[in-house]
């Protein structure tokens, strides 16, 4: 049913060509970026404080790791994109001068 309703949604958003369409779309992009570095940032996390802090309170481990692992994922998926941003036009990729 949940799906269901978010494609009726989209759908409707992507009919009557809202603006907030582009921005979903383009954060679509970033979030599948930030996903695939999203397991290695959520281990380096516990690995580095996540363990202790869990035996101290679960809760604010839980917590603290889930919304530090969304935020640097997010922070690295755009960081690399403006990274990239400023190096492709640098590149020849083939091309002769």
């Amino acid at each position: 049913m949940v799906i269901g309703l978010i494609s009726a949604l989209a759908l409707y958003q992507i009919e009557r060509r809202l603006p907030f369409t582009n921005f979903v779309h383009k954060f679509a992009g970033f979030a599948y970026i930030a996903y695939l570095s999203n397991v290695f940032l959520a281990q380096l996390l516990w690995l580095s404080f996540g363990k202790t802090l869990m035996q101290h309170s679960t809760l604010w481990g839980i917590i603290l790791i889930y919304v530090l692992t969304w935020c640097l994922a997010f922070a690295s998926a755009f960081g690399l994109h403006a990274i990239w941003s400023r190096v492709k036009p640098h590149l020849t990729f083939g091309k002769t001068a």
